[in-house]
């Protein structure tokens, strides 16, 4: 209660006062985390655009002071009154998912940027299906005032005005902010003995495979769906073809994988390794998915994706989702252990099926590293041409 006094009083002191013109405010999604689009257009502005004053809120206590100290002093909170005059008083907001404050007409006198968080294959905003009236009505007339939403081609700018009720021509084609980095080089085995400290020999020949679901919010996820499967033979495998999978599930999930720990060439990749997996995804291989958005990151790098939708008919029907599950087929599903093993197999093999490629092409416009510099340009612009005082 005492934080809602605190950033109401705030509201009514700062929100009607002077914007600071070169102030700019990130947030990630809940303002809990250091992550999604924001963190990586954050460090960018902070190399690369002097002119501003950066600034990301973080209502962790202990990721705050800690990366205050790692990343330098950027890092505030909606829990101090000095930090909310920052926030209040800045011409410019920038958000991963959810506003850093959520205000009634919150582009009054402000640039509003919203990067979210990835491509979204399952409904979002006013299009997830899941919102009450008012909820609805919450997003389309308060929350989604943005001056800018980013979006990657035509086929997403149609799919974020839909969703957040904003007017395609703010939508702007500009790429993903964390996409920058799948052009950095890549080092597979510095980042298994940094993450994992291998017990065993790894070498360049070693083919990295991701495995990364969605989470489910109706039952646990099914590793490995197949009703032949067996873990004995599986792990002949992997030491057979040189493989190591890296799975990552959603932290609720981390109880349905005891019994893949046995298995030293599969190894857990979830939160407490790595917050946020776009910082490493150059390094693999290979991507084994369902319905998770970090399929159409994974487009960039033209490299095999095998998916898993065991529980397609269920999934759909009971999510509004933004396609037809087929579009992202690009290569038949495996039904069983045997099918399955042959696609590993042919990792680093292949080249990527021409229906992959085309697939890219229609989620990915730009497919460089200059997304950041292009929300910069676009950003600085919207500051310059709505600043008035």
């Amino acid at each position: 209660m005492l934080n809602y006094l605190r950033i109401l009083f705030a509201y009514l002191r700062y929100e009607f006062a002077a914007r600071s013109k070169n102030t700019v405010v990130f947030s990630g999604y809940d303002s809990l985390k250091y992550n999604f689009n924001s963190k990586y257009l954050f460090e960018y502005f902070l190399a690369n655009a002097p002119q501003y004053k950066v600034y990301f809120i973080i209502n962790n206590d202990v990721l705050r002071a800690e990366l205050n100290k790692t990343v330098g002093p950027y890092f505030i909170t909606t829990k101090r009154f000095s930090h909310l005059a920052i926030i209040f008083t800045a011409f410019t907001w920038i958000t991963s998912g959810g506003l850093p404050i959520r205000i009634p007409y919150v582009d009054f006198r402000r640039v509003v940027v919203n990067l979210w968080h990835g491509l979204p294959f399952k409904g979002i905003g006013l299009m997830n299906g899941e919102n009450n009236f008012i909820q609805n009505l919450l997003i389309r007339f308060i929350y989604s005032r943005y001056d800018l939403v980013s979006a990657t081609s035509e086929l997403f700018q149609q799919i974020m005005s839909r969703s957040f009720a904003v007017p395609v021509g703010k939508v702007k084609i500009l790429g993903q902010a964390w996409n920058d980095q799948l052009w950095n080089p890549q080092d597979k085995i510095g980042f298994l003995h940094r993450i994992y400290g291998l017990p065993f020999d790894v070498s360049s020949n070693d083919r990295l495979v991701l495995y990364a679901p969605t989470w489910r919010a109706t039952s646990p996820t099914r590793f490995f769906p197949f009703p032949d499967f067996s873990l004995d033979r599986f792990q002949e495998f992997l030491e057979e073809q040189r493989i190591i999978l890296c799975l990552r599930t959603h932290q609720l999930d981390c109880n349905h994988i005891e019994k893949y720990r046995s298995c030293r060439r599969i190894l857990l990749l979830n939160e407490d390794r790595i917050p946020d997996v776009m910082s490493v995804v150059n390094n693999f291989d290979a991507l084994i998915s369902d319905y998770s958005g970090i399929i159409f990151d994974f487009l960039l790098l033209d490299r095999p994706i095998i998916l898993l939708p065991y529980d397609k008919e269920e999934y759909v029907s009971t999510r509004k989702v933004n396609m037809d599950f087929s579009i992202l087929e690009c290569t038949p599903s495996p039904q069983n252990m045997e099918d399955f093993m042959a696609q590993l197999s042919g990792i680093g093999q292949k080249s990527v099926t021409p229906r992959q490629k085309r697939l890219k092409e229609v989620c990915h416009f730009w497919q460089d590293n200059g997304s950041c510099q292009r929300h910069l340009d676009a950003i600085t612009e919207l500051i310059n041409s709505k600043y008035r005082y």
